[in-house]
């Protein structure tokens, strides 16, 4: 399925049990989404599936994936570059995240 994308993404998941806790840190990291998509410079896709444990934040890219190689060193260059504005833009809210408030199942 995704043999020709590529991406970045910051995955959340604080362990077994932890879908509502998962779901709190990715709501409060929401309240400030055109803040992080500003810094990081695009849109990014905010990822909460019915089903699934882990939450994410994340960014894919049609250039070319690991069925590619010989676009790999432009896919290096861009995924590395997405990755850094990535925890650059999402790196002052976590800091700022209490996680002592968040609701636990």
């Amino acid at each position: 399925m995704n043999q020709h994308i590529t991406g970045v993404e910051f995955y959340i998941d604080r362990g077994k049990d932890t879908d509502a806790e998962n779901e709190a840190i990715l709501r409060r990291l929401e309240q400030h989404r055109a803040a992080i998509e500003d810094a990081f410079g695009e849109p990014l896709e905010w990822v909460s599936r019915q089903g699934t444990r882990a939450r994410w934040v994340q960014k894919r890219y049609s250039h070319g994936g690991y069925k590619d190689p010989e676009k790999w060193p432009e896919i290096i260059e861009l995924t590395v570059d997405a990755m850094m504005r990535l925890e650059q833009a999402l790196r002052p809210h976590i800091e700022r995240l209490d996680f002592s408030e968040l609701v636990r199942d």
